[in-house]
């Protein structure tokens, strides 16, 4: 008979297990939140003969996730304090296409591998991210997870780490299981089956399963704290005059109208507020506020439900209620496993994994437009033009733009015959929706086989298929629009009714004329072939050295298709999707070695070394090379001593490389703002004079102000980017003290500092040193000179001096470094034999916390480094909260039949991420949160189990702070459902 691989020891291409594995697995047998030592299934490729030097892992096994109550992967391990929350269940705006990913450290979910078994799985996406919501927590038996780098052995993107899942095996028989769950609210309801089959045939052995997931939506207005809107919008439903550039009504003419509303003279500025002037349903004007200021809002005559409280500072449409605090899920996935000795030597093994799940985001009525209008590019800006003649000009309008004498040049007309400037939003289609169907198809087929010498080979294929289907629903078409608003006859030529912009509703015959929708598809596939051979090469005096050599070749094709009927800027709603497709394709070989360097006598004292190195040469790229060095000593017993180090690459992805460079936005402070600390005097006569260029007067420049943090951009892919580059080490230490009986035992402490530079990092192009030079910020044109080559690269627009078109595509200039600290600890307590009573059985405790020390970015070298640990984000500076400390605690109390389980989990508090940018900017952080989880098992025989459990026992809610990420919170981090209950059955036959 050939030796077993599979059972509990398969040795399988990128999952083998490492020396001492019957000890290993004793000790763990009942931890399910355990720090792996002697057993590292994730990590390596070298044979089971091979040394135990290792850097630090986490193990999850079948039995946590289960306590979890979840039927998505992602909602445990966002809990592990190597996991950054990112996109889940909760990610609605931003949102990930209805994908939930993994991050760990935080470096981003394109940092990471996700591999099923030690395999590479298809990504989601452009940037190669594996979606987890196509792989069900049902087929799972553990996830294993490495944090530093992992090239050398698994090839480029595994700078951060690796997540391993390993899918069940051993199932003899029939297993069904159903799970539900709902919140205290009666609401978020969840419902889950899965069934499995096992059976042997003589020298075939196949296991089937399948899985049904359906997860209810949770609406923001079904919360309080995520009901009304944190901030304002400038997009009004009853539509808005936006007063840009110099031509604006006299103040005279505004306290004449307002005044006959009531409203005090000067109490509405020239340009009406924030928004401009907002329209009544009634024909009349209001004033938009200025936020943090005197200026309120006057004249506002509708309904106040629609208002946040941010009234009366500031006219805000409340648009939160019609967002999805948690997104709706429908999932069906079929797994087929098998394995086959075809000799005593030779074995073949078969995966195939399928998986279809649709689901939605939902976002507030479209404000139009959000992209330069199509029939008037002259602007710029994204605004709407309605000429004078308009045969429905509330005659208070007219009196404002009657008054005007100035003019803006790529605005037709001038004085009070000049066009103006219209937005809205159109309440009337109702929410933005996109609804997702996706398809993922992952086929393995291999073959395994001893060699003489105590060699042993490995060998296989893999083919995976991605499909997703995009339908965007309540999108308006922009081009329909603006011919409604020149139509001299107010649109009734074009549609049924017309449409009147001035506060009416637009009527059921030019709704259709200006909705529409769009369908785009996405279409990945991915290839692999890997081979690999490992066993015995020499021996030295303090054992045999082994090798693992191999070849592996992958390729990526990735083709995005927009809708052929939707074009950039003709239609509002969701930002433009435009075509996208490229190829990667890489063949690599790597090598792996382990080296015994010293074996004492007594208390079996050692010391061995393990080194690899992988050449990965790509077709676009180039060649890079990875490598790795690991050392692992015992100079007593229970004692070992750890550390690593690792050079790992990350390959530029479709999106980094082939990107369309489109029209959009970048951060960047323009030094010509008001506010701007860089503007001096010499710099205020560059700006002036590149105003009176574009035709407005130098005034202009002088009171201009930059609205927000961003400046137009040209943003895209860049196909010579080189890979990036990050250096990781770990240090630590695995206290195993050697207990002899007694009622303390599985005791294990661990402790593991790590440090991970990333040099080189791809990321948007930065158009700060573009404006620095130009500004001589920093030197670059002494002489302030607007001919200066720097500044002949800037455009500015006419309309309002705004920044756009500087180049932010993709460059290998960002740098990011982060370090910390992770600690664990367990150990189990007998109480039976402590207290002499059987039925107190056993109490098994284990820690899992981190530290993170640092998190410096670094964007480019006209940057300062920020450091932000400790700190959460807003939708403008990155999504990841990156808290100081963070932790989960598990207690479980066996006896007999019955288990119980409490899990807490915590999170510090942090700083809002602005403050590194601005310490006086008006935000807040999250406070700390700790959640707790309680569950219980009944083992009604031993064919049946009965599972319920209570998340979030105590109906915590999330930390509030502003500005935020979504929901007024950061809802992947904290929890935002409260209290909810669940309740499964599992049986077996």
């Amino acid at each position: 008979m050939p030796r077993k691989w599979a059972r509990g020891r398969t040795v399988r291409l990128g999952a083998v297990v490492l020396g001492g594995v019957a000890a290993a697995l004793a000790s763990t047998a009942h931890a399910e939140l355990t720090t792996v030592d002697e057993l590292i299934v994730t990590g390596t490729r070298l044979p089971p003969s091979g040394a135990t030097a290792g850097g630090p892992a986490i193990s999850v096994d079948r039995a946590d996730l289960e306590r979890t109550g979840s039927g998505t992967l992602e909602t445990h391990l966002n809990t592990l304090p190597q996991v950054s929350p990112t996109f889940g269940a909760a990610a609605n705006n931003p949102n990930a296409d209805g994908a939930a990913f993994i991050d760990l450290r935080g470096l981003g979910e394109s940092r990471n591998l996700v591999l099923i078994d030690g395999r590479r799985v298809i990504g989601a996406n452009a940037a190669g991210a594996v979606d987890l919501n196509a792989i069900p927590a049902g087929l799972v038996d553990r996830v294993e997870l490495t944090t530093g780098g992992a090239s050398a052995v698994y090839g480029a993107d595994a700078v951060a780490g690796v997540v391993n899942l390993i899918l069940r095996r051993g199932l003899d028989g029939v297993e069904l299981s159903g799970r539900t769950g709902v919140t205290e609210r009666g609401d978020g309801r969840q419902h889950q089956i899965d069934l499995g089959l096992g059976r042997s045939f003589g020298p075939l052995r196949l296991m089937a399963g399948g899985s049904w997931l359906r997860r209810d939506e949770v609406g923001k207005g079904e919360r309080a704290f995520s009901s009304q809107a944190a901030g304002p919008s400038g997009f009004f439903p009853t539509g808005a005059y936006v007063v840009a550039g110099p031509n604006q009504p006299s103040q005279a003419a505004i306290n004449a109208v307002f005044g006959r509303y009531g409203v005090a003279p000067g109490a509405v500025p020239r340009n009406g507020g924030f928004g401009g002037f907002g329209f009544n349903d009634d024909g009349t004007l209001f004033s938009s506020g200025v936020r943090n200021s005197p200026i309120d809002v006057q004249n506002f005559r509708g309904s106040r439900d629609d208002q946040t409280r941010l009234f009366p500072d500031v006219y805000a449409f409340n648009f939160e209620p019609f967002n999805k605090l948690i997104l709706p899920l429908e999932r069906r996935t079929a797994a087929l496993i098998g394995e086959a000795e075809v000799s005593e030597r030779v074995e073949l093994y078969g995966q195939a994994l399928f998986a279809h799940y649709t689901a939605q985001t939902s976002l507030a009525p479209t404000p139009a437009p959000t992209d330069t209008n199509p029939l008037f590019p002259q602007l710029v800006v994204p605004l709407f033009v309605i000429p004078v003649t308009h045969p429905l000009i509330p005659s208070d309008l007219a009196q404002l733009l009657a008054s005007r004498t100035g003019d803006t040049p790529p605005i037709p007309g001038a004085g009070a015959t000049e066009s103006f400037l219209y937005r809205l939003r159109t309440a009337d289609f109702g929410a933005r929706t996109l609804d997702y169907k996706v398809q993922t198809r992952h086929v393995v087929g291999g073959v395994r086989a001893d060699l003489p010498g105590d060699w042993r080979a490995d060998g296989y294929v893999s083919l995976g298929r991605y499909a997703r289907r995009e339908t965007q629903g309540g999108l308006l078409a922009v081009v329909r629009l603006q011919q409604l608003l020149s139509s001299p006859t107010a649109g009734r030529d074009l549609c049924d009714g017309g449409f009147n912009p001035f506060g009416v509703e637009l009527g059921a015959a030019c709704l259709d004329f200006v909705r529409t929708q769009g369908v785009n598809r996405t279409r990945i596939i991915q290839q692999n072939v890997v081979v690999s051979a490992s066993g015995p090469v020499f021996t030295l005096p303090a054992g045999q050295v082994t090798l693992a050599l191999g070849a592996e070749q992958r390729e990526t094709r990735f083709r995005l298709t927009p809708d052929p009927g939707i074009r950039a800027a003709e239609v509002a709603g969701f930002n433009p999707v435009l075509p996208l497709s490229g190829r990667l394709t890489f063949r690599d070989v790597f090598a792996e070695a382990a080296l015994p360097l010293w074996r004492g006598a007594e208390d079996n004292p050692f010391a061995d070394a393990v080194v690899g190195a992988r050449i990965s040469d790509d077709a676009d790229g180039g060649v890079a090379r990875s490598y790795k060095a690991e050392l692992s000593l015992r100079p007593a017993a229970g004692l070992r001593l750890r550390g690593t180090y690792q050079r790992a690459v990350r390959a530029p992805n479709v999106d980094e490389r082939y990107a369309p460079v489109v029209n959009g936005f970048a951060t960047a402070s323009d030094p010509c703002s008001a506010d701007s600390a860089q503007r001096t005097t010499q710099v205020l006569a560059l700006c002036q004079a590149q105003a009176v260029a574009l035709g407005l007067p130098a005034s202009f420049a002088t009171a201009f102000r930059q609205f927000g943090l961003d400046v137009g951009a040209v943003t895209g892919g860049n196909p010579n980017l080189d890979s990036e580059f990050a250096d990781t080490f770990t240090l630590g230490f695995v206290w195993r003290p050697k207990l002899v009986g007694g009622w303390l035992r599985d005791v294990q402490v661990t402790a593991d500092g790590y440090d991970i530079n990333l040099s080189g990092a791809i990321g948007s192009g930065d158009p700060q040193v573009a404006l620095n030079a130009c500004y001589n910020i920093g030197g670059g044109n002494p002489g302030y000179d607007p001919q200066h080559p720097a500044c002949r690269d800037l455009s500015r627009t006419a309309v309002d001096f705004s920044l756009f078109g500087l180049d932010a595509r993709q460059v290998n200039q960002a740098r990011i470094r982060t370090s910390g600290i992770d600690v664990t600890g367990g150990a189990t307590f007998d109480l039976a034999e402590w207290w002499a009573q059987p039925v107190l059985g056993q109490l098994e405790a284990r820690l899992l916390l981190s530290w993170l020390g640092r998190f410096e970015e670094q964007a480019s070298a006209a940057r300062p480094a920020l450091k932000t640990q400790g700190t959460a984000s807003d939708s403008s500076t990155g999504y990841q909260s990156l808290p100081r400390w963070k932790g989960r605690a598990d207690l479980v109390w066996r006896s007999g039949d019955f288990e119980a389980a409490v899990a807490t989990r915590y999170t510090s508090r942090m700083s809002h991420r602005v403050t590194r940018l601005d310490p006086t900017a008006a935000v807040t952080g999250p406070g700390a949160a700790a959640y707790v989880d309680l569950s219980l098992r009944w083992r009604l025989d031993a064919q049946a189990d009965l599972r319920a459990g209570v998340v979030n026992a105590f109906d915590r809610g999330p930390e509030l702070y502003f500005p935020a990420v979504d929901a007024n919170t950061e809802p992947s981090t904290f929890d935002v459902l409260g209290r909810r209950f669940w309740v499964s059955l599992t049986v077996r036959h």
